[in-house]
């Protein structure tokens, strides 16, 4: 629509309504709605972990055994 601006209170609340954008369009199942985010976490905290690196040499471990999907 032009000239509307959406603002959200964060990234999930963004996504959320992007995922049901997609369903109620009928682009996507809500499945591979779930089954997409789900994969697209995992990269995210694949690259987090791996690519991501500090200069200082210091791991990131704070990301350690966090993988529960709220990015």
């Amino acid at each position: 629509m032009l000239g509307v601006v959406r603002s959200f209170t964060n990234f999930a609340a963004a996504l959320a309504e992007f995922n049901n954008a997609r369903v109620y369009g009928g682009i996507h199942f809500r499945t591979a709605v779930q089954d997409g985010q789900a994969t697209g976490t995992a990269v995210a905290v694949y690259v987090l972990k791996n690519a991501f690196r500090r200069v200082d040499g210091h791991d990131r471990d704070e990301w350690e055994g966090e993988d529960d999907g709220a990015y």
